[in-house]
């Protein structure tokens, strides 16, 4: 659980993690379109990003690296 834990926060501080933290909170203090749009392109590239890093473990287990 702990390493759970750790992974995720490593995740966070990643650049993508910065950029979605950051738009979404440029939405909460100045909710408009503009900000819309920029919280969920980065939300999007965030979760995208993780899902890949998870997809590529995944090969490497089935090739048997």
């Amino acid at each position: 659980m702990i390493k759970r834990i750790r992974d995720l926060f490593i995740k966070l501080v990643s650049v993508k993690g910065v950029m979605a933290i950051a738009s979404f909170v440029s939405f909460a203090i100045n909710p408009s379109e503009w900000t819309f749009y920029l919280a969920v392109i980065f939300g999007s590239l965030f979760i995208v990003g993780r899902e890949y890093g998870k997809l590529l473990e995944v090969l490497k287990i089935i090739k048997g690296r």
